[in-house]
């Protein structure tokens, strides 16, 4: 469990790494309402990688 758990932040940090800088970028470009789904759809995506990666 622990290994999992330790597993999983080292792939966050690894998607962190990618997303941030393309996230960044999207931010200087669009307007505050593409921003805010963006937003969303990112936390999304992240909280569904969280899910299927821990065990129920």
């Amino acid at each position: 469990m622990k290994q999992l758990s330790r597993m999983l932040s080292l792939n966050m940090a690894m998607l962190l790494q990618v997303f941030l800088p393309i996230y960044e970028y999207e931010c200087m470009m669009l307007s505050t309402l593409r921003q805010s789904i963006a937003i969303f759809c990112m936390h999304l995506v992240l909280s569904a990688l969280v899910h299927r990666a821990t065990p129920p």
